[in-house]
């Protein structure tokens, strides 16, 4: 369950969030927070715990995301473009028709996310996938290829006319 007054803090303004977390060492608990359609864009929430958070709609651009624990949230149509997200855990986390783009998903765990519609162009997914296979289905119509610079790219699926 979320803490609050965490919560009400969060929602208050992004810029009093990430003053007050330079200023303590406070474990964030935000499990099963309704964060939905937030505007959280440049938001602290390293190491922050957001199990079961509905965070579907919420503006989370250049968020950190760092460590954080997303284990079954939910993020369909978030918008998190450079969003980092650097060794977050985001088993079976739900990203339909999220925008991804320039994200940096590197060693997230992925395992049973699903990204259905997602858009992860030059997103970095440097040793997040395992298992390549289940990835490419989850994402739907799409090819996820890693380039010299190690960043994914989305490109169509071709289809035989």
């Amino acid at each position: 369950m979320a803490n609050q007054e965490q919560l009400e803090r969060l929602l208050k303004s992004v810029d009093e969030w990430n003053t007050w977390r330079e200023n303590l060492d406070v474990k964030v608990d935000l499990s099963d927070a309704d964060l939905s359609n937030a505007e959280l864009s440049n938001v602290d929430l390293g190491a922050a715990t957001l199990e079961r958070a509905n965070l579907s709609g919420a503006n989370l651009s250049a968020a950190n995301l760092t460590d954080a624990n997303l284990n079954r949230a939910t993020l369909n149509e978030a918008y998190l473009y450079g969003a980092k997200l650097y060794r977050a855990n985001l088993f079976r986390a739900k990203f339909n028709n999220a925008n991804l783009s320039a994200a940096d998903l590197s060693s997230a765990d992925i395992t049973g996310a699903i990204f259905t519609g997602a858009d992860l162009s030059s997103a970095i997914l440097t040793g997040t996938i395992r298992n390549a296979d289940s990835v490419v289905k989850k994402v739907n119509k799409v090819i996820l290829k890693t380039t010299n610079e190690k960043k994914a790219v989305v490109e169509p699926k071709k289809t035989k006319d």
